[in-house]
């Protein structure tokens, strides 16, 4: 539109006086004529024609009075001669002064738009036409306030096109327009016209056309067709006032896709209704509802601005308020990033390959955040249960990465297939990996079970086999074999059997002494009972005899000898001794030689010659010793070996993730594992040839692997304890890089009787005990454990127990084994820091225990019974005294049917010991059910707490989000089944015919599905709603929202599986 800017003294210019001529709606001269149906508000009258020239008229389409100067008026008309010609003598003085306003209006008030206004919008003033006023073609606008006046002074016609309308803005009051008319008026079909129209001869109102006004014409005729509506317009003498706050909203970052919610509250500070016309955003990506409104004086009513945006970058919109105040629209404005999470994952699949079972081994993805805004990955979860990942929930920074440790423990043998599915808040909501693994045995059986040699002549040398077969579905692997008598040998010492097959190995009996002797040959290897031993027995007869070692030459020298390359020498070991000499084996204390063969028997007199092999990895000097152990005298001989390796530096590197595992205490009868993670940082591949411990309360597997250059292996290292008390250990790496140790240690605990919670808490404080439960709540440093009789929580903040809580090792639904004693923090037991002595987790995923239905006066009068355990409260009325969302360290008021003294509070704990900072508070009618817990030091009794963990402890009640129009004319009901397990249903009724939208949302606020939208009559409706196994794998809170006009309700509802 134009808009005109009127000067001071048009601004200025005094309303007309219409005297008695104010009641009229409609005044004529010689005719009234209508054609019904017709509606007049107001009175209506004919001078100086006879009453006999109104026609259409028949009492009941006039609210107001029809005067006529004699009796052959209509029926129901009123003789008053006297007033009607007042009346005219009163509309003869408001034309003139009209007419004759000045001073004479110049510039854009003379003839504004040629003469045709259609399409303007014009400020108060006085405007001139020298000829006709035209309003065609496009409505025209008069903005001001209640208090400003219009006079238009036209000379000869005013005519009003059909259907175009008068619009007031800003306050502007009909009864302030005035509309001097040289001649006639003519409004046309349909048309809406504001103000009082003066007209020296006729006017004429066309079908359906409406005036809020008067219509008063000095000598000629009102004509009137069918469908006319007339209004006498009421001056307004009190006034809307807007105010909003804040004037500017600032949303932050929001993903694309996703939305944030902000209110702008408006109140009316004015002394009449203030009415929002209409509410509009320049930019599409900020909404508001309601988009309309009616404000009583001293009424505030709030509006929600949604920001959702679909592109990257800044946006801004202005939004608009239309409204009756006198500033006729006023605007705040809107400020928000679009951002966007983009989710990567590699690889995107994971193949185990073979693991024996109830072994495990770990791989792990590495997810990016490769987009602009935060990427939240709200929960984690796996189709099969052989697979498990940590973390569960993560926050991944624009450009950073996050690594996912996937563990795989086959229960069973066979291919094991499933999906890790990572929900999350970029585009697709949902992305997979694919993991897949075989669970296998190896099995070992050997035969015979013992072997006896009988008697052999010392000096002698007796062989005989025993066959190991793997009756399993892996390779077996014999990593060594051992004897606990040096008389007795074997050959191989070590060897992989696949699956199905057999081999044999070689036992020797060389008696030197007479007399029995008997021994254990000791298979070590990777199956269920890591290993089993045969017995061997055998006399000795005849003359006592002795081996003697002798070796040539004492040392070697090898030289330079490039790197990556090999040189070979040798040296002699003679028998100069009466008996057969056994060479049981040789090492070397530098990886670089290497000796062949390892294992021989030199018979009395003769000699065997042994190479020695150097092939240096690493450039410098290289020495050491190779010893040979035997049966004879010193059992162990050695010669120095040296030589200078040139070149570069190819060796591998042997890096292990920590130097010391820490295993804490685990009971008797249980396992604990942990890991360590070895990286090959050299530049061939890693051989490690062997893993051995000095302490066989620990395992390792695998104890042979090769590791790439630059890869990683995952070494898992198994605490079985069998005593009770520190178990210290090293765990001896041998590898073709030379020979590594780490240190290990862990505590058996005896595995004393269990005691029940609540028996543990009537103990006096400082007894030890062990308790069994199951892990209802755990965040941060409070951990919630609760059994079939009561409840207790652990309080940690540092320690071994905190950091597993922090990996989610330990998490909501663990089985768990706990020893500690009892002390009490501001009134609560707890097992505290140093009084938590052992831990051990049994299993994972156990049903938690349900919870008590409770009053808020039960918990006052009764409460420590309930201490720590899960309870629910229903139908509580929670004040919110820090605004739309939850806050960390905040306490808020609570009251019940039962209770109204807030005894009980509601708790919103530290940030890191909670979910609830920063969730929206909905409304104030929840359903609680969480833990309970203590912390008055003052007043014990009414120092009770609810302490709501997770988003899911409050379910939001029948209370609606934003106010409800008057009248209950909408209402949306609970969803029943509440919590449901893959559908439910949900009621909403409807008092009058509307336009709805029914939508769900995630817990994220990402809308799910919307159920209904689009026009619905009157009544009850039930919508049903149901989740796909693909949308959500585990439990989850859901919201849904409706949506009828400037009606808004949301409510919650609990997915469980």
């Amino acid at each position: 539109m134009v808009a005109l800017m009127a000067t001071s003294v048009a601004m200025s210019i005094q309303t007309l006086d219409l005297l008695s001529t104010s009641n009229f709606v409609v005044l004529a001269g010689s005719t009234v004529t209508s054609i019904p149906p017709l509606s007049i508000t107001g009175d209506v009258g004919l001078y100086p024609a006879a009453g006999s020239y109104i026609s259409g008229f028949d009492g009941t389409n006039v609210i107001g009075i029809l005067y006529v100067r004699d009796a052959s008026g209509p029926s129901g008309s009123v003789i008053n001669a006297t007033l009607l010609l007042q009346a005219k003598s009163d509309l003869t003085t408001a034309y003139n002064d009209a007419a004759g306003r000045t001073p004479v209006p110049t510039g854009p008030f003379l003839n504004p738009n040629g003469g045709n206004i259609g399409g303007l919008n014009l400020v108060p003033g006085l405007y001139k036409f020298t000829s006709e006023c035209q309003i065609t073609g496009a409505d025209v606008t008069l903005t001001g306030s209640a208090t400003d006046v219009w006079i238009f002074q036209i000379a000869s016609l005013l005519n009003l096109g059909s259907g175009i309308h008068i619009i007031l803005a800003g306050g502007a009051q009909a009864a302030n327009i005035f509309w001097q008319v040289g001649t006639s008026a003519t409004l046309g079909t349909y048309s809406v016209f504001k103000g009082t129209i003066l007209a020296d001869q006729s006017i004429s109102l066309d079908v359906g056309a409406t005036i809020e006004g008067r219509a008063l014409a000095f000598t000629g005729a009102v004509t009137m067709a069918s469908g006319v509506t007339g209004v006498k317009p009421e001056l307004v003498t009190t006034f809307p006032i807007f105010s909003a706050n804040p004037t500017q909203l600032q949303f932050g970052q929001v993903n694309n896709g996703f939305y944030k919610i902000d209110s702008v509250t408006v109140t009316n500070t004015g002394t009449a209704n203030l009415i929002i016309n209409s509410v509009t955003s320049s930019n599409a990506f900020f909404t508001v509802t309601p988009t309309s409104g009616t404000i009583t004086p001293g009424s505030t009513k709030k509006y929600y601005v949604t920001f959702a945006p679909l592109t990257d970058g800044l946006q801004n919109s202005y939004i608009v308020f239309n409204h009756n105040a006198a500033n006729a629209r006023d605007t705040i404005r809107g400020i928000g990033t679009g951002a966007t999470a983009n989710f990567s994952v590699s690889p995107l699949n994971l193949n185990f390959g073979d693991v024996n079972k109830d072994i495990t081994k770990r791989d792990s993805v590495t997810v990016t955040n490769t987009g602009t805004g935060g990427l939240i990955i709200s929960s984690i979860t796996s189709s099969n249960t052989h697979f498990t990942i940590i973390p569960l929930v993560a926050i991944i920074q624009p450009g950073s990465t996050r690594k996912f440790y996937v563990t795989f423990t086959p229960l069973v043998d066979g291919l094991q297939y499933g999906k890790i599915y990572f929900n999350h808040n970029a585009a697709n909501a949902k992305d997979s990996i694919i993991v897949s693994g075989i669970g296998v045995t190896p099995k070992f059986t050997v035969s015979p079970l013992s072997l006896d040699f009988g008697n052999v002549n010392n000096a002698i040398t007796k062989m005989d086999t025993v066959k190991v077969t793997n009756t399993g579905n892996a390779d077996l692997i014999i990593t060594s074999i051992t004897s606990s008598n040096w008389h007795f040998t074997i050959t191989p010492l070590r060897a992989t059997i696949a699956r199905g097959l057999s081999q044999e190995f070689y036992i020797t009996f060389t008696p030197l002494t007479s007399g029995l002797q008997n021994g254990y040959i000791r298979f070590n290897f990777n199956a269920t009972n890591a290993k089993d031993s045969i017995p061997v027995t055998g006399t000795g007869v005849g003359t006592p005899v002795s081996p003697t070692f002798s070796i040539n030459p004492l040392s070697l020298d090898f030289g330079n000898v490039n790197t990556g390359t090999t040189k070979l020498d040798s040296v002699t070991i003679t028998n100069t001794g009466t008996a057969n000499l056994t060479i049981l084996g040789n090492t070397s204390s530098n990886v670089y030689y290497t000796t062949t063969p390892s294992i021989i028997i030199i018979t009395a007199g003769a000699s065997t010659k042994f190479y020695i092999i150097f092939a240096p990895l690493k450039p410098g000097l290289q020495d050491g010793y190779v010893y040979f152990y035997h049966n004879a005298t010193n059992a162990k001989d050695s010669i120095h070996v040296s030589g200078t390796s040139v070149g570069n530096d190819l060796a591998p590197k042997f890096s292990a993730s920590t130097s010391n595992l820490d295993f804490g205490t685990v009971f008797i009868g249980f396992s604990k594992q942990k890991s360590v993670i070895v990286t090959n940082t050299g530049g061939i591949a890693l051989v490690i040839s062997n893993i051995i411990t000095s302490d066989d309360h620990y395992i390792i597997t695998p104890i042979i692997s090769t590791i790439a250059r630059g890869a990683s292996l995952e070494i898992f290292i198994t605490f079985a304890p069998t005593v009770v008390g520190q178990v210290n250990a090293k765990i001896l790496f041998t590898h073709n890089a030379g020979m590594d140790t780490i240190n290990v240690t862990g505590r058996g605990l005896s595995s004393v009787p269990v005691l029940t919670i609540e028996a543990a808490r009537a103990l006096p404080i400082g007894t030890e005990f062990i308790i069994e439960g199951t892990v209802t709540r755990t965040l941060g440093s409070y951990t919630r454990i609760q059994d079939e009789t009561a409840a207790i929580t652990i309080v940690q903040t540092t320690g071994e127990f905190f950091n597993e809580v922090e990996i989610f090792e330990i998490q909501v639904a663990d089985r768990v084994l706990i020893q500690g004693s009892i002390s009490e923090i501001n009134y609560l037991m707890v097992i505290n820091g140093n009084d938590l002595t052992g831990y051990q987790r049994l299993s994972r995923l156990n049903e938690l225990p349900t919870p008590v239905i409770v009053s808020l006066s039960e918990l006052v009068n009764n409460g420590e019974q309930y201490e720590s355990r899960l309870i629910e409260l229903e139908n509580l009325t929670i004040t919110s005294g820090s605004g739309d969302i939850f806050y960390e360290s905040t306490t808020y008021q609570v009251i019940d049917a039962s209770d109204l003294s807030n005894s009980v509070v509601i708790r919103i704990g530290n940030s890191e010991d909670t979910e609830m900072d920063g969730m929206p508070f909905f409304q104030s009618s929840v359903t609680f059910e969480g833990v309970l817990s203590q912390s008055s030091i003052s007043d014990p009794s009414g120092g009770y707490q609810l302490t709501p963990i997770f988003p899911t402890d409050l379910r939001y009640g029948p209370t609606d989000v934003s106010e409800t129009i008057t009248g209950n004319q909408y209402s949306l009901s609970d969803n029943y089944p509440n919590p449901f397990n893959s559908s439910t249903n949900i009621q909403y009724r409807l008092g009058t015919a509307d336009f709805v939208t029914l939508k769900v949302f995630n817990v994220l606020g990402n809308e799910v599905t919307t159920l209904v939208n689009g026009f619905q009559e009157a009544g009850t409706y039930t919508v049903p709603f149901s989740v796909a196994s693909n949308l959500s794998p585990g439990s989850s809170v859901y919201y849904y929202r409706l949506e009828v006009g400037t009606f808004v309700s949301t409510k919650q509802m609990i997915l469980m599986k």
